[in-house]
């Protein structure tokens, strides 16, 4: 049986332990770091928007009554889950979960996914990137989908990844200024009717039950709905959202309404934000003032996102490594190495976790190594899903260890206080 519910209450906080917010400084010989594996840095102290929150889930019990939620906001270079769906598989293969995570109900530049098939009639995309976006009206992947007559999406699970094969959880999230309706259900044979009420917040309508597949359409005047998205879970475990968006720097999502954000939480509260951003920021010409001015729209941005997430991890992820030709071969455009240094110092600032994909991908001239393993595109700066799911070992490994290190270092500090 597949039941509905719509606008269900409040969730309550997952259930964890709680371990003393100490900063005592860790010896060398107690930190844990497999060979080969770049750690992410934690400059929180112990305070909030550190990693402790997102590690304590995975090093204690996960909640039993809602998923362990990650937004992994990128440009291009995740595009069509390209790294996030391995480690999503990796994450949901060890600590439990399922389905493809937030899914976009209509056309957009990432719409080719190999965890989900979407198809879509009388649906319009629009996005932060395109003239006549209203920032209001997004949603969290910074797109928001007008309807038109008779408007209708279907998703349909792949059997590529194995957990994301199948789901037991729907979300849809959608805003109405007027009164309308919603049809949703697994299949066309087995649809159900709900109400859409007139309201300016956003309003959540809940599929339950173990599926592979889910539809949803609307009637004949449709163009007051602002629909946002959906997410496709399993009942608890880990859920991993690709919000990813060619072409863009990152700061965009200074101007994320907080409202939304706070309302979506209700249902869907994230407890790690990774940032991974500046393929678009920087070339082989830029300054060093161009890319001061870039780290500073992306402090507000972060500053934005960690007051629109209250009480998540933040992970500021390095650029990857970008190479170019020259009369002297391949080699990294030095604007790169010069980012990754001021994303670093910017995770410092802001007292957030920071990860340096640029080492972990070998430094400098790494890139020409994937493109040379067939693992990256000849334009020097995109993976493909083959280095994607190689990148996506590292930062599982990174996550493992952090995991371990969080928790020598909890059981250390309650051994001091013993």
């Amino acid at each position: 049986m597949v039941g509905e519910v719509m606008n269900p209450p409040e969730p309550k906080p997952a259930k964890k332990k709680h371990h003393p917010q100490k900063t005592t400084a860790q010896k060398d010989n107690s930190v844990y770091q497999p060979e080969g594996v770049t750690l992410f840095e934690d400059f929180s102290n112990g305070e909030e928007g550190g990693l402790n929150h997102f590690l304590a889930l995975l090093a204690d019990s996960l909640p039993t009554d809602r998923t362990v939620n990650i937004a992994y906001y990128g440009d291009s270079f995740i595009e069509g889950d390209i790294l996030t769906a391995d480690l999503r598989e990796m994450l949901q293969t060890r600590y439990g979960g399922g389905g493809p995570g937030w899914v976009e109900p209509g056309p957009n530049f990432g719409s080719f996914r190999p965890t989900v098939n979407v198809s879509w009639s009388n649906v319009s995309e629009h996005a932060v990137v395109n003239r006549g976006f209203i920032p209001a009206l997004q949603g969290p992947s910074q797109r928001y989908y007008l309807l038109s007559r008779y408007a209708a999406f279907t998703a349909k699970a792949s059997s590529k990844y194995e957990h994301a094969a199948q789901w037991q959880r729907m979300h849809l999230f959608l805003r109405s200024q007027v009164p309308s309706s919603v049809m949703f259900g697994p299949s066309q044979d087995r649809m159900t009717v709900k109400p859409i009420l007139p309201s300016d917040a956003v309003q959540t309508f809940v599929l339950n039950g173990s599926s592979r597949s889910v539809t949803c359409g609307f009637g004949e005047s449709p163009s007051n709905i602002q629909l946002l998205g959906i997410t496709l879970d399993a009942a608890k475990g880990i859920a991993l959202d690709n919000f990813s968006m060619r072409g863009i720097p990152g700061h965009s999502l200074a101007y994320m309404p907080l409202n939304t954000m706070q309302q979506i939480a209700r249902y869907r509260p994230y407890d790690l934000v990774i940032l991974h951003f500046g393929l678009n920021a920087v070339g082989a010409k830029s300054s060093q003032a161009e890319a001061e001015a870039y780290i500073g729209k992306m402090k507000q941005a972060i500053t934005h996102m960690r007051e629109a997430c209250p009480g998540a991890s933040f992970l500021i992820v390095s650029v990857s490594d970008r190479d170019q030709r020259s009369a002297q071969g391949i080699h990294t455009i030095p604007q790169v190495k010069q980012l990754v240094a001021l994303q670093r110092a910017m995770a410092q600032q802001l007292h957030v976790g920071f990860f340096n994909l640029f080492e972990a991908m070998g430094g400098e001239g790494s890139m020409a190594d994937f493109v040379n393993r067939g693992e990256a595109n000849k334009d020097y700066t995109h993976l493909n899903f083959k280095g994607g799911k190689r990148l996506a070992e590292l930062y599982y490994k990174a996550i493992l260890a952090g995991v371990e290190n969080y928790k020598r270092r909890m059981d250390a500090e309650e051994g001091d206080d013993e």
